[in-house]
């Protein structure tokens, strides 16, 4: 009898300590309840980081800094490290801005953004992955959950994703983003997060965001405390891109002035770029005048720096393709008579530039750039003058660096900003994944 009790008592003591195992060691199935639980109650947070994204270039690393507000205010900051430019994603209730507080510059989208869109800095994003993928695999390591889900973004090209999450409260630790190639195209290391952050009324308004990031962004210059100034100041100094572009025109001879007979002239009516004077070509605009067919090739010769071009190179239609382009001394494209210096794509493969036009879009200066082969499609890019630009409603698209929007059907267009600039990229045949590899490209070119 005493020995079918200390059986008995043994046989349980076994069940207590088993059931007891298991309840020290969550699966998959236990730690998506309390995550659904978790994303119900969220009211806000705030996480810091380090995002990378590989583009086929060189990594692109910026620092991370995300704010949330129930129900639908963010704030995300995202700090080029390698020019230490920041630029801010708000969303309020004025709708959803791109700000680049260094220039006093705002860009407005008409957009849901990130309403029914994974953005992988985002929490609700990752939570909501690993909910909604039944076929989600799930390991444990050290004090970590890892996940191993799908990746439900805009950008087709990222596929699956794995996620770090902390065993004692479940916030982000790490998230690597791949391709259909396994290969890790993102990668984001958080390094503080906290649940429950107060926030005031002012932590997402634009007018102050834009104020105090630029403050931030460069204390040296005393102009940012009075963000107005600041941007008179730009408006009233040259753009130093084109100083330098202007510079190596004249340092090689070369004067984009002198497109299409058009001369600038000083005071003694001879050219000058920059104030520094040049040949006048007063030769060449003259019979041009008068139709000499000769001449008008000797001065497009004269453009393109080759003394030794003939007439029938300046009625050729590869020269003529380029007409009006320009190199300056880093090997960068320059566009027009004010010499904008542009940045140039990462090309699909079967896919040539076919040339440059510069352009007036109001007051803005702008250069649309064509591209043909396997695929076709052109890229504008400008630097508004405004203070604030309205873009056109779209579909909202995560670009890692900043947000776009798409527009369109039959012929999509891109349109995102950056450092102050936008770029419109159009397209009747380029697929969105090339479109959003492309205009990341873009962003490695402005590194450089």
């Amino acid at each position: 009898m005493r020995r079918i009790r200390w059986m008995t008592a043994l046989v349980v003591l076994c069940l207590a300590v088993a059931l007891g195992g298991c309840g020290g060691k969550k699966d998959a199935g236990s730690v998506v309840n309390d995550l659904k639980q978790k994303l119900g109650k969220l009211d806000s947070y705030k996480t810091s980081g380090r995002m990378v994204l590989q583009n086929g270039q060189q990594p692109q690393e910026y620092q991370l800094d995300v704010w949330f507000q129930n129900p639908h205010f963010y704030r995300i900051a995202l700090t080029n490290q390698k020019q230490d430019i920041t630029q801010i994603v708000l969303r309020n209730d004025d709708g959803v801005f791109v700000l680049t507080p260094h220039l006093n510059k705002s860009f407005r989208f008409q957009s849901d953004w990130p309403d029914n869109q994974g953005q992988y800095y985002l929490y609700q994003s990752l939570v909501s992955s690993i909910v909604t993928d039944k076929d989600r695999k799930f390991t444990t390591e050290g004090d970590n959950l890892i996940f191993d889900v799908a990746a439900n973004y805009a950008n087709t090209t990222l596929t699956r994703q794995k996620i770090w999450l902390s065993k004692k409260d479940y916030s982000p630790k790490r998230v690597e983003v791949r391709d259909t190639n396994d290969t890790t195209l993102v990668t984001v290391d958080f390094t503080a997060f906290s649940f429950g952050e107060k926030f005031t009324n002012n932590s997402f308004d634009t007018t102050l965001n834009l104020k105090n990031g630029a403050e931030k962004a460069d204390p040296s210059q005393t102009q940012l405390d009075d963000p107005a100034a600041l941007l008179d100041s730009l408006k009233q100094q040259p753009d130093t891109v084109e100083q330098a572009a202007n510079a190596n025109a004249v340092k090689n001879g070369k004067t984009d002035e002198a497109k299409n007979g058009k001369q600038a002239e000083g005071a003694d009516g001879s050219q000058a770029v920059s104030g520094q004077p040049v040949s006048d070509g007063s030769d060449a605009a003259d019979a041009n005048k008068a139709g000499d067919k000769s001449a008008t090739a000797d001065k497009d010769a004269s453009k393109a720096g080759d003394k030794s071009a003939t007439a029938d190179k300046a009625t050729d239609k590869a020269a003529d393709k380029t007409a009006g382009t320009n190199t300056d001394g880093a090997g960068n494209l320059v566009v027009g008579e004010t010499g904008i210096e542009v940045y140039q794509p990462l090309l699909p493969e079967g896919v040539a530039f076919a040339g440059a036009d510069d352009l007036k879009l109001g007051e803005d200066q702008a250069v649309l750039l064509r591209y043909t082969g396997t695929y076709n499609f052109t890229l504008l890019e400008s630097e508004p003058k405004a203070q604030e630009v309205m873009l056109l409603p779209g579909t909202s698209i995560d670009l890692g660096f900043t947000i776009g929007t798409f527009t369109g059907e039959d012929k999509r267009t891109l349109t995102w900003t950056n450092n102050g600039r936008l770029y419109r990229l159009s397209s009747a045949d380029l697929p969105v994944s090339m479109m959003v590899t492309v205009a990341q490209s873009l962003q490695g070119e402005s590194e450089k």
